[in-house]
């Protein structure tokens, strides 16, 4: 007797399409939820940031990293001229007392191991405001980070936050100029791995920079959405290049070329990007 092989019917094909359409979709609106958690992340952070230094004035009178008595506080580290970084209990080291969070350098472009920028977050440790310890320095003399260690890590992959103080347009730091202290997230050096410049913008060695879709959903929570105005602004360029144009080859972040413009936007159709995102403090 004659058997026939039993295929499925258009029924049973149209039921596994759906179950398997049902299965992408999922997956994609679990990942866009995550992305979006991350992306929420920054916001809270900054906000934490924000209220640790506040807190931080209120309690000591001074400004974390900058307090030049902040030994009188927490102890002094041994050795605050250079070296490893400060163990645990080991003390700390005093700022200028300028009212300013800044790097610093100690001659011929050598960055100073213990630095501003860098005391800032041991000292919010130190003082109970932020969790994790952190090591007091700089990699001197490169003068580059390590996220996690020297500064706080962010839930975004690779991503890190700095600190400094904004007077000037100079290539990779905020543009146009703050003229304040401010928070830093992301890297200007990672579309091409370019040798680290400012300690305050540098995070993990080169590792990660923004998208600008990301950088545009951040800026328009905080903000207006523009890259070049407000409380939240990017990079205008790189060691004199346009790279932040994303007409050049490298992943720039913006629609226009030639610095800062007030007509510039993220450039969120482009297919690479690499951005990073300054937020003015509230102190």
């Amino acid at each position: 007797m004659q058997r026939y092989a039993r295929g499925f019917t258009l029924i049973e094909l149209s039921i596994v399409l759906v179950i398997i359409g049902l299965i992408v979709g999922g997956v994609l609106v679990g990942r866009d939820l995550i992305r979006s958690a991350e992306l929420r992340s920054v916001i809270a952070d900054i906000e934490r940031f924000n209220t640790a230094a506040n807190t931080f004035i209120g309690k000591y009178n001074c400004v974390p990293g900058d307090c030049a008595n902040a030994t009188t506080f927490f102890g002094t580290w041994a050795s605050c001229s250079g070296g490893l970084g400060i163990p645990p209990g080991q003390g700390t080291c005093n700022g200028n007392g300028d009212g300013k969070v800044v790097w610093s350098t100690t001659g011929a472009g050598v960055f100073g191991a213990y630095d501003e920028t860098t005391l800032f977050w041991q000292q919010l440790s130190l003082a109970g405001l932020i969790t994790s310890s952190y090591s007091g320095e700089l990699d001197s003399p490169a003068g580059a980070v390590i996220y996690g260690v020297d500064v706080p890590s962010s839930k975004l992959t690779n991503g890190c936050y700095a600190v400094g103080y904004s007077s000037m347009d100079i290539q990779d730091w905020p543009s146009p100029p703050l003229n304040a202290q401010f928070f830093g997230l992301g890297n200007s050096h990672a579309y091409n791995g370019t040798a680290l410049v400012y300690p305050e913008v540098t995070c993990g060695g080169g590792l990660y920079s923004l998208p600008a879709a990301d950088a545009l959903k951040i800026d328009q929570k905080i903000d207006d959405g523009k890259p070049y105005s407000g409380i939240v602004v990017s990079a205008s360029y790189l060691m004199g290049g346009n790279w932040n144009w994303s007409g050049n080859l490298a992943p720039g972040c913006m629609d226009t070329n030639g610095g800062a413009s007030a007509s510039s936007r993220y450039d969120v159709n482009a297919r690479g990007t690499a951005c990073q995102l300054f937020f003015k403090t509230q102190f």
